[in-house]
């Protein structure tokens, strides 16, 4: 082994701690192979979060009876052994007081009997040996057995080996990786059939999870980290599933990316721990908004019913991120009865929902920054309630219209239609990420546009416009959606009421007041509008009502009921969720 030569030696000698050691040892990879690492997807674990995991990995499975002289611990994609660190660690303060061995012996006992790792980079799997090695007090002895094999975990042999798995797994795409892993790699996961409940592209992470399932016991743990889409996003519905219907899912720690808990690394993630073993009764706890330092601490944690959760998924088993469960479960509850915008049991869907027709790569021959007469439209020319059609707007500005129209003639009829139009990007750190805005005819749109042509005729478009820009909505919609993009099918979820004539009217009233108007007096009409869909949903004291008998919107009468609203606690709620926890802002004072 020639990684960082004489550490350990230095370590067996007493010129360098155990800590001080491993603390050079991941300096040292971070460094020679740290780019490496970003680009296969791996990232290294701080060591508090590896503790936590297998504290509530391990502890709960040696509660049952199980011993803790024969546990196996696993992780399949140890990386420099951080994990196998944190699980030697725990087992030894779960043993040292009633045992009779010597430290030495002791974690000897642990790492050479206990403990098993594997990794695909030769690297890792000798810093991992050496880790484990460095953590043994100073005895004569050179080296000891380490279980750290380099291999490919996932396609190992080993099904029902070991009693707990812990983990950081690579988060990659597989259709992101570079040289012929691109396509050797589906086909070899394809061809291993040791996987039957992947869906869309191909990441690491969910293979591992799937793998990590085979390779536990039955009644068996684990807890692994991992991004915190997996959660809610459609493409792991299937796995998602699977874990529900054959294992107890105990704990989610969600931990935003404003935690920043693995450096350079923009990713929110979340930490669960499960069983191998159905629940027939089951339960989850959920902690929301964690960081490196309050895992174990901080917010409380929610109990969710796995009969309730599949209640308000229609069967997803999609967690939401709640904030104030003993308002949001009752709010979730009063619309589940309202029908989506796609419709469904006779009710018609609101529209159909596109993106828009020019390709950014494919068709980028036709997008110009000269003039050419015809006003292109990306989704950095949008904001709520407004699109920015002007000459001077941000470039690229212009499209080659006429030309596109020949290459792609079924084009014609969409742009020929008013529409809705918001981002089909937003990152999820922005306040008020449903944004949207009305597009008259004539205009093509950039495949970073999501627009909508309302089908059904009971339906007013600045009525619909008002909704999908409101806060209710923006807070039901971040409470299933961990990512960045806004995918069609979280639209076509959104319940929309189909509310009368007369009351769609107020709202279309109130829309093109807002967006003829700025400063103060826009706030005012943004506010009205946003109340009012508040009220629709989870009523309150008359708003509509009053504002649809009113010639002037702004009276002491309309006021004060936007008051009443603004105090409720379930609009507290939306609104922070929707301000991203920041404390909405209050126009009147």
């Amino acid at each position: 082994m020639d990684l960082l030569p004489g550490l350990l030696e230095d370590v067996k000698a007493g010129k360098v701690s155990a800590e001080a050691a491993c603390a050079r040892l991941d300096a040292f990879i971070a460094c020679h192979y740290g780019g490496l690492s970003r680009d296969a997807g791996v990232v290294y674990t701080p060591l508090p979060v590896a503790r936590y995991i297998c504290r509530q990995a391990i502890d709960p499975y040696l509660a049952t009876g199980n011993s803790i002289e024969n546990i196996r611990v696993f992780d399949s994609s140890c990386g420099t052994g951080i994990f196998l660190q944190a699980a030697l660690e725990e087992l030894y303060r779960l043993r040292a007081e009633k045992s009779d061995l010597s430290e030495y012996e002791l974690k000897k006992q642990i790492i050479e009997k206990c403990l098993f790792g594997m990794d695909i980079d030769q690297y890792s799997a000798d810093a991992a040996f050496l880790r484990l090695n460095m953590l043994l007090p100073s005895n004569g002895e050179k080296q000891i057995k380490v279980n750290v094999a380099c291999d490919n975990a996932l396609f190992a042999t080993g099904v029902g080996t070991f009693d707990v798995i812990v983990g950081n797994p690579p988060y990659m795409r597989i259709k992101s990786m570079s040289g012929d892993l691109k396509t050797s790699l589906p086909e070899k996961v394809k061809a291993s059939r040791l996987y039957n409940y992947q869906e869309g592209n191909l990441n690491l992470y969910k293979l591992f999870i799937e793998r990590n399932l085979g390779f536990l016991k039955e009644s068996g743990r684990m807890g692994l980290i991992i991004p915190s889409s997996f959660l809610n996003e459609a493409t792991s519905e299937k796995l998602r599933k699977h874990i529900f219907d054959t294992c107890s899912l105990e704990e989610v720690v969600e931990i935003p990316e404003r935690s920043r808990i693995f450096p350079g690394v923009n990713q929110a993630t979340a930490i669960i721990v499960l069983k191998k073993s159905k629940a027939s009764h089951g339960r989850l706890w959920l902690r929301l908004g964690a960081d490196g330092d309050t895992l174990g601490t901080g917010n409380s944690p929610i109990a969710i019913a796995y009969a309730e959760l599949a209640e308000f998924t229609d069967g997803r088993m999609e967690v939401p991120l709640l904030t104030d469960p003993a308002v949001e479960w009752e709010m979730m509850r009063r619309l589940k009865g309202i029908p989506p915008f796609r419709g469904g049991n006779g009710v018609p869907p609101v529209g159909q929902i596109s993106v828009g027709n020019v390709d950014e790569t494919f068709d980028k021959a036709y997008i110009s920054e000269e003039r050419t007469g015809d006003i292109f439209v990306k989704g950095i020319h949008l904001k709520e309630y407004f699109v920015d059609l002007s000459p001077g707007g941000r470039q690229p500005r212009w499209v080659k219209k006429e030309e596109f129209l020949r290459k792609r003639p079924s084009a014609a009829e969409i742009i020929g239609r008013s529409r809705i139009i918001g981002r089909n990007t937003q990152n999820k750190a922005c306040p008020r990420r449903l944004k949207f805005a009305i597009l008259p005819p004539g205009y093509l749109c950039s495949n970073s546009i999501k627009q909508i042509v309302i089908t059904d005729p009971n339906i007013d478009p600045l009525y619909i416009l008002g909704l999908l820009n409101s806060s209710t909505l923006n807070w039901y919609f971040e409470l299933f959606c961990s990512q960045n993009n806004i995918r069609n099918y979280r639209i076509e979820s959104l319940p929309i009421v189909r509310a009368l004539g007369n009351v769609q009217g107020t709202f279309a009233s109130i829309a093109r007041l807002l967006m003829d108007s700025s400063g103060k007096t826009r706030d005012f009409y943004d506010k009205l509008i946003d109340v009012m869909a508040f009220e629709l949903y989870f009523g309150g004291p008359g708003l509509i009502d009053i504002a649809a008998s009113a010639h002037d919107f702004d009276t002491a009468r309309v006021r004060g009921s936007l008051d009443a609203v603004t105090g409720d606690r379930r609009y507290v709620v939306v609104t922070n969720a929707t301000n991203k926890n920041t404390r909405a802002k209050n126009i009147f004072q």
